[in-house]
Parts: structure tokens; C-alpha cells; sequence
């Protein structure tokens, strides 16, 4: 069994990759990381000792998935990636969100309206999908919930995705080029011909 481990922000990030192991790499274990702290050098800190625990446990490869919070989110990549640890450089897959993952769950406004049951209008009026999505799902991470987003996900127009979302994309493709390199997972060309 494949496994894959991964550092992630919040819940909804958690079950964003679920949804995506599913779809791309079927049967594979996760493998969390744990992040103590919030600030940008606790974070440096703690990537290192992350990956190695990951990779200590298994994992054949990792997935880092960051919000940009309103900064450039090629440059918080460009910043972060240099803060792997040289072990973890060949497997891993840093993802950064412009501003958060319901940013990269809201590439599509009608699915993502269609599959949570939240009126397209209320979500194109609030212009940040996060609090249509909190008062669709519960502002709290749950076991329905998260699956409810994972399998969401599992059956996303990614096309789609890569198509509105810069950073999704160059996601996409950086998990697309492991999975070629290793055999091990098969993503598929999701771009369509």
C-alpha cells in the first residue's frame, strides 16, 4: 500500500487531498504531519522535522498544501520550498492556495453550488466561498463533512479546475510529474485532449 503524508492547515485541506487520493492514487494510506505553531519561522522549524517523521513513517511521498493569505502565492512556494529538507526534496508536492482551499473548491462556482446545496447566487454574492461553504457544512470539522468535501472532490471537474485556478494547476502538475517519476500513483491527463 502507498502511502502518502501530508501537512496541511485546517480540516477542509485534509479532506481537499482525501477527495484527490481517492481519484488519483486508490488505496493509499495518509500519513498526517503535525505543524506545532503558526508563524512563518515556526513553520521553517518545523517542515524539517515534519517530512522526516513522515518519511521516518512510510510515506513515499509527501504533500505540503499552504495558504497564501493574500501574498503572491508563487512567491510564499518559491520561499517555502527551499525549506524542505534535502531527504524530502525528490517526493514531495508543495501546493499553495491564493488565498485558501475554498478557493481551489470554488474553480467551478455551479459544481461547487450543485454538490454542497448552497444557491449559486449566495455564493457568487460573498465573494470569499468559505462562509457559504461554513453555513453548507458547519463551520467544524466533522466525519459527514469531511466526507461530504472529499467526495466532492473525488468527482471534481478538474479540468475545470486547472483551467480557472494558476495555482491549482501548477499544483496539478507537480503531483502529475511524481506520479510519472515514481509509477507508484497514476494521475491521469485531467487537461482533456
Amino acid at each position: 500500500m502507498t502511502k502518502i503524508g501530508y501537512a496541511v492547515e485546517g480540516w477542509r485541506d485534509k479532506a481537499f487531498l482525501a477527495g484527490l487520493a481517492r481519484r488519483w492514487c486508490p488505496g493509499a494510506e495518509l500519513v498526517p504531519g503535525r505543524f506545532r505553531g503558526s508563524s512563518d519561522e515556526t513553520f521553517r522549524r518545523e517542515l524539517s522535522k515534519t517530512c522526516r517523521e513522515m518519511l521516518w513513517n512510510g510515506a513515499r511521498f509527501l504533500v505540503i498544501l499552504r495558504d497564501a493569505n493574500r501574498e503572491d502565492w508563487q512567491e510564499v512556494k518559491k520561499r517555502e520550498l527551499a525549506w524542505l529538507p534535502a531527504e524530502a526534496n525528490h517526493c514531495t508536492v508543495f501546493g499553495v492556495t491564493v488565498e485558501n482551499v475554498e478557493d481551489w473548491l470554488n474553480s467551478d462556482p455551479p459544481y461547487l453550488a450543485e454538490r454542497m446545496g448552497i444557491p449559486l447566487e449566495e455564493l457568487q454574492a460573498e465573494g470569499d466561498p468559505k462562509a457559504a461553504l461554513d453555513r453548507a457544512l458547519g463551520a467544524r470539522s466533522s466525519s459527514i463533512a469531511e466526507e461530504r468535501i472529499a467526495a466532492m472532490v473525488h468527482a471534481a471537474p478538474v479540468k475545470r479546475w486547472i483551467q480557472t485556478s494558476r495555482s491549482f494547476e501548477a499544483f496539478y502538475e507537480d503531483a502529475r510529474k511524481l506520479a510519472q517519476r515514481s509509477g507508484v500513483c497514476a494521475i491521469t491527463n485531467e487537461r482533456g485532449a
